[in-house]
């Protein structure tokens, strides 16, 4: 048996507990929390820490297998140049590099305090690595194509790489890549298919500016690069936004969709994910957004919407680290205004929920076994993080 307590205790799903106690049993799960009123209870069993207690974050978004590319494309070039680019350069390494790399960004993320993580796969090259990990995974295996002739193709290479990952005992799923990646034969596929219901979708949405100008004029960067590649344009006129295009294939009972970076995303947007999707995240990674298109989301819009908000590193080859903590401090810092619960509770319990696996993760909740991490070197009296703020894993 384990006894914490903190300047603050944060459980995520419910409000901060000043100087409160946590009990655990030795292998982290939680047997008790006491609100304490303030006062402080110093017993000799108890473990007294100078900063806060939250529980274990939850990546929503990550790209492992692009753990070997950290560093390999410059930034603030553009998501069009990073797509292209990545094309070029994802599999120069051998296979064994790749996994060396997977294996140490994974434990690092351990270290780091994430104890689940939603991770794309376009390949099973991390699926032995996660079998092993300390860390839960939810794998989201991608498809896309433009090509019409090839949607089936596509769409059963995709199912060959879920059952693949069945074999290693992982969950997951498939999911769209974007909605300009995508045919609409090769979205009819994914509509169609019995499985889907009650299944987490997870879509890059609104990451560049140029999804709009592809959708709407047929022109911009991302345009030109797939004019480039020779890849046709197989999208209707009616389609005016990429919202609109995708809203008809993704509607499901008991399903849930993680809407990822909604950097250009507006009110619009917002507005009909809201009225036309029945259990809608949206996702932040701002590291990302920063390092490719050196812009952030409209915060604001996003949180009065009402929709829940999660957090994620998105990868290497677009972010210095894979620490939800760095993409916290980046939405404080730039967004002053946020209050630090909240924000502990997109990279936690919202987290979670959006990944089904609150029963398990997300917060400080007797029963559960969520991890427990201290955030340490912050701003105590108007609790807001700071540059030099750190994470120490406390379970």
């Amino acid at each position: 048996m384990r006894t914490f307590s903190a300047h603050y205790i944060f459980p995520a799903n419910t409000p901060p507990l000043k100087n409160g106690i946590i009990k655990t049993t030795d292998d982290g799960t939680i047997v008790n929390i006491i609100d304490t009123h303030g006062k402080i209870t110093e017993t000799a069993q108890t473990e007294f820490f100078n900063g806060i207690i939250v529980p274990g974050f939850i990546n929503t978004h990550c790209h492992l297998e692009l753990s070997h590319l950290k560093g390999k494309i410059s930034p603030h070039s553009g998501l069009p140049h990073f797509i292209k680019k990545l094309k070029d350069i994802r599999t120069a390494e051998s296979s064994d590099m790749i996994s060396a790399k997977i294996a140490f960004f994974d434990k690092l993320m351990w270290q780091n305090g994430i104890v689940a993580v939603g991770d794309v796969s376009n390949n099973s090259i991390s699926f032995p690595i996660k079998k092993e990990s300390k860390i839960h995974y939810h794998s989201f295996i991608e498809f896309f194509g433009l090509s019409p002739q090839n949607a089936h193709t596509i769409y059963n290479t995709a199912n060959k790489k879920l059952k693949t990952l069945k074999l290693f005992n992982l969950t997951g799923n498939i999911v769209p890549h974007a909605p300009y990646s995508i045919s609409p034969e090769l979205f009819e596929l994914f509509r169609q298919d019995t499985h889907l219901p009650n299944e987490i979708i997870s879509i890059h949405f609104q990451e560049t500016d140029s999804e709009n100008s592809y959708f709407k004029h047929q022109t911009g960067s991302l345009f030109n690069l797939f004019q480039e590649w020779k890849l046709p344009y197989p999208f209707s006129p009616k389609y005016k936004t990429s919202i609109d295009y995708i809203l008809q294939y993704l509607q499901a009972t008991g399903r849930t969709t993680i809407f990822v970076h909604n950097t250009f995303a507006d009110k619009e947007d917002i507005k009909k994910i809201k009225e036309n999707t029945e259990n809608p995240f949206l996702c932040l990674c701002p590291n990302s957004n920063l390092y490719i298109e050196n812009k952030l989301p409209d915060i604001s819009l996003l949180k009065n919407s009402g929709l829940p908000i999660t957090i994620g590193t998105d990868s290497l080859a677009s972010n210095k680290s894979l620490s939800i903590l760095e993409e916290m401090k980046t939405l404080h810092i730039n967004f002053p205004e946020l209050n630090l619960e909240e924000i502990i509770r997109w990279a936690t319990f919202n987290g979670a929920k959006s990944l089904k696996i609150e029963h398990q993760f997300g917060s400080l909740t007797k029963t559960l076994k969520p991890g427990i991490n201290l955030i340490e070197n912050l701003d105590m009296e108007n609790l807001k993080l700071l540059p030099e703020t750190t994470i120490r894993k406390l379970i």
